[in-house]
């Protein structure tokens, strides 16, 4: 999921040509007061920032240290460095 500020990010012409061109899905753009209540709920204020959600949406780690989209064997060794099934 990607999120950002409508106030705090680029144009919605750069912000749409971002998520075509890096092909994101569940992308929004939000108004900076419900960006900013969704930031506390979640307790982040940096970006990148990444948590795993279980299945259930409840939050299973805050800690995840990745720093960009990743797949193949490199996904496998970041889920068991992070102690994730």
């Amino acid at each position: 999921m990607f999120i950002t500020s409508a106030e705090l990010s680029p144009s919605e012409e750069v912000y749409r040509r971002y998520v075509a061109e890096q092909h994101l899905k569940n992308a929004y753009r939000l108004a900076l007061k419900l960006y900013d209540n969704i930031c506390k709920v979640l307790m982040f204020n940096g970006v990148p920032h990444y948590v795993r959600i279980d299945k259930s949406g409840k939050i299973s780690s805050a800690d995840f240290s990745v720093y960009r989209i990743m797949t193949g064997p490199v996904v496998e060794s970041v889920l068991k460095m992070n102690k994730i099934d």
